[in-house]
């Protein structure tokens, strides 16, 4: 394989990582950035492991954890752990030298070759509508398409919000918002939302459907726990679990969502098992999606 390689960023291992792997390298190279527990994974074909040790006592993450405040609801160690995997990943591609890669979180499967999709600007990630929450502000590196660009200017953007403050006020809502209402706070996904408001770099929203080489039309869900898409919080036809339901058309061989709004099947270029899907990424997963 060639083009685009697939970047996991990954520590503790997980079952639920190898099986996203035995599904996602079918298709795709995938480089897993991790410690020890996952090194293993390297023995799948399309597989290999770098080490994020390497890249731990880099002066600039020191600085960054210096200066680093949660301003969220979550416990602080997760929140810094959401900041890290960007630096790290971006001090991964900077020692490897590419100029783009395709990140994907550990329970988010791909079911085709990424290299396949027609992707317009630099960056590709999915930015969800505010609906009737202005304070929403999130956006997800879940599925996308990532530049060296990005890495520096949330870098930037970064040291704006929390090191020298000159842009805080872009946060001083949101923040308050959460103090009085809970639920969260200001992360990373706050950061991927600005990086695009504020057009700091080009992004392609792909929670809006996005054609592959061969011309047809192709959508990335964001959450398989959450019907919503781009045009509506309730866009995509449920299961009887409460999840997005996933059609097999088996003419085509493809997997499909059904699009409410819409009134037509879609295809998929992912499944994000996210939080409590989590135990749906297993073996039957392997043997259904593989």
């Amino acid at each position: 394989m060639t083009g685009t390689k697939v970047v996991i960023f990954h520590t503790n291992y997980q079952e639920y990582l190898k099986n996203n792997c035995e599904i996602t390298s079918k298709n795709n190279e995938i480089v897993i950035v991790g410690d020890s527990s996952v090194s293993s994974l390297s023995s799948m074909d399309n597989v290999e492991f770098v080490d994020y040790k390497k890249y731990l006592n880099h002066h600039t993450i020191k600085e960054f954890k210096k200066y680093f405040k949660p301003y969220n609801t979550t416990p602080e160690e997760f929140v810094w752990l959401w900041y890290l995997r960007v630096f790290i990943t971006g001090l991964f591609m900077e020692d490897y030298n590419l100029d783009k890669i395709f990140h994907i979180d550990s329970d988010n499967i791909l079911l085709s070759n990424i290299n396949e999709l027609l992707i317009d600007e630099e960056n590709g990630y999915l930015i969800s509508n505010n609906f009737d929450n202005p304070q929403h502000m999130t956006a997800s590196i879940h599925s996308s398409l990532l530049s060296k660009n990005f890495f520096s200017e949330f870098i930037q953007l970064y040291e704006d919000l929390f090191l020298n403050k000159s842009k805080f006020d872009l946060i001083e809502k949101k923040i308050l918002f959460h103090e009085e209402n809970g639920g969260g706070g200001i992360c990373d996904m706050t950061l991927f939302y600005l990086l695009n408001d504020l057009n700091l770099i080009k992004v392609t929203n792909l929670m809006i459907p996005v054609k592959n080489n061969m011309g047809d039309e192709i959508v990335f869900m964001n959450d398989l726990n959450d019907p919503e898409g781009y045009e509506s919080s309730k866009q995509y036809k449920e299961n009887f679990r409460g999840m997005i339901k996933i059609l097999k058309n088996k003419d085509l061989n493809k997997y499909q969502i059904f699009d409410e709004l819409n009134m037509k099947n879609i295809d998929i270029a992912n499944i994000h098992f996210q939080g409590k899907a989590k135990k749906y990424l297993n073996n039957r997963a392997i043997k259904k999606y593989s």
